[in-house]
């Protein structure tokens, strides 16, 4: 996959972020050309661990990323949800071994060689607590879940092919 860069980021979480009917239909539209994401994200396990206002907000994060790969690089082959969960089996192997304390710091281990930094770099603004803010649509305890399974998403769709194409 064709690298995704902050500007089309950018113009696109913008665009989803200010129209609920462009929201609904880019889900939509995900929903027929990647059918495991919006399950992997909302499975049981994950749908009671979560708050609404986080599962709407990880919702509107994986909208993000879908439509700005897709404006990148086009359709591309449905992604298995066995493929979604060996990322995030993989991931969490990664963060455990992690010993620093403060979230950021945290997920610096994901963006050593990452392919995707810009993709990765957005969810870690959006997970990160705004300090004028006084509480944000994600938990202190729900970010790095939600950053993880979002994380396996940008790493799945970087390694799946283009729609059509034999590789």
């Amino acid at each position: 996959m064709k690298f995704v860069p902050e500007k089309v980021i950018d113009e696109v979480a913008e665009g989803l972020g200010s129209s609920d009917v462009e929201l609904e239909a880019t889900l939509k539209a995900l929903q027929s050309h990647q059918p495991a994401l919006l399950p992997f994200l909302l499975e049981e396990e994950n749908a009671s661990a979560f708050s609404e206002s986080e599962r709407g907000f990880m919702i509107y994060l994986l909208a993000v990323i879908w439509k700005s790969c897709l404006e990148v690089n086009g359709p591309q082959e449905p992604i298995h949800p066995d493929a979604l969960s060996e990322a995030e089996e993989q991931n969490w192997e990664l963060l455990e071994a992690v010993q620093a304390k403060r979230f950021r710091e945290r997920l610096d281990v994901f963006f050593s060689g990452a392919s995707q930094e810009d993709l990765l770099a957005f969810l870690e603004d959006c997970l990160t607590e705004d300090e004028e803010e006084e509480e944000g649509p994600v938990s202190k305890e729900g970010r790095e879940p939600i950053f993880v399974l979002l994380k396996s998403v940008v790493d799945c769709l970087d390694r799946a092919p283009l729609a059509g194409s034999l590789s």
